[in-house]
Formats: C-alpha cells, sequence, structure tokens
C-alpha cells in the first residue's frame, strides 16, 4: 500500500491535511499483520510539531500491528526522535552527501540530520 501526496481537492470540501488522513483512514481496512506501507512526506501539509506527534502516533500503532512501514521524511523532529529511543525495528536512512555537499544519489544508514539542503537547491536553480 503507499501513501503518497496527493493534489488538493479542487472543489476545497477539505484542507490537504484532512484529505491524506481520510486517505489513511481509507487503507487501515485493507492492512494485515506483514503488509507494506510506503508513506512519502505524510503530513506535509501542516506545521513540523503537529506532523512530527501525528507520524509518532501512527507508526507506533503500525509497529505494534506488525506492519511494515517505510516513511519517507524531512520530519527532523520526528526521525530524531525515533532514532534516539531506537526501536530494534526500526533501519535509518539517509541521502549521502560528499564532502563538498555534492550528491551521491546513494542511501547511507544513520542518524537524521537536519538539514534537508533546500538551499543548495535555491542556489542551484536561483543563483
Amino acid at each position: 500500500m503507499t501513501h503518497f501526496p496527493d493534489e488538493e481537492d479542487r472543489e476545497l470540501k477539505t484542507g490537504l491535511l484532512e484529505q491524506e488522513l481520510h486517505r489513511l483512514h481509507d487503507l487501515i481496512p485493507h492492512m494485515k499483520k506483514d503488509s507494506l506501507l510506503l508513506m512519502n512526506e505524510t503530513f506535509s501539509t501542516t506545521t513540523e510539531y503537529d506532523a512530527s506527534y501525528l507520524a509518532e502516533q501512527i507508526t507506533a500503532a503500525f509497529r505494534s500491528c506488525g506492519l511494515l512501514t517505510i516513511f519517507v521524511t524531512h520530519l527532523y523532529q520526528f526521525a530524531h526522535k525515533l532514532y534516539t529511543e531506537a526501536p530494534k525495528d526500526c533501519i535509518f536512512f539517509r541521502a549521502n552527501r560528499n564532502s563538498d555537499g555534492s550528491r551521491t544519489f546513494t542511501l547511507e544508514t544513520g542518524e537524521p540530520v537536519k538539514s534537508s539542503y533546500a538551499l543548495d537547491l535555491y542556489h542551484e536553480i536561483l543563483g
């Protein structure tokens, strides 16, 4: 199963966070022990504080049910807290960078880093 960002409701009946929660709710009946859920930037539609809280609660529930979850996120607060708790069933990957900051497009295991490197993209695109 997947939970990736989606476009905003064109009718503007609900906000993006509410849409995310509805889509996640719709997946739950299909989840079973040992299911795989891929999540990409889930809860990025709200503040880091709120998103981290929601992500902590959701992933704790999924882990307790035996659901394998792969969560791609820039939510440092969430990732760092999970990392410091060091549950045995979690593996942490991060994008590898060369010492000059250039991208290698590879992953390495390790502690989450605070930067999403948005400034790199800003300088690359806008100079």
